[in-house]
């Protein structure tokens, strides 16, 4: 049974490009003047056996991994987990927003 976490976006057009070149279409991206601030969001996306599992970002509980929760962009480092019906991590991701 395998569990993944990702992040990705609510809006960009052209999700294209090299793996290297990603982060810098993130941070593009999420800079964007033409996107209002109180739009920006972060959806966190999961696959793999996570229906009774629930995110976790930092000290917070964001809701069900199976409902894709999206979350606003919030500048710092930060870390993601995916948290069995146990209360167990069984996975987790850190990221950093700037």
């Amino acid at each position: 049974m395998a569990h993944y976490l990702g992040l990705g976006l609510t809006h960009y057009p052209l999700l294209a490009g090299t793996d290297e070149h990603m982060a810098d279409l993130f941070r593009w991206t999420l800079a964007d003047p033409d996107i209002p601030a109180d739009r920006q969001r972060i959806r966190i996306l999961t696959a793999g056996a996570v229906a009774d599992a629930q995110l976790r970002l930092d000290t917070r509980t964001i809701g069900l991994a199976k409902d894709t929760p999206m979350v606003p962009p919030t500048p710092g480092v930060h870390q993601l987990a995916l948290i069995d019906a146990r209360g167990r991590i069984v996975d987790r991701s850190l990221f950093t927003v700037r």
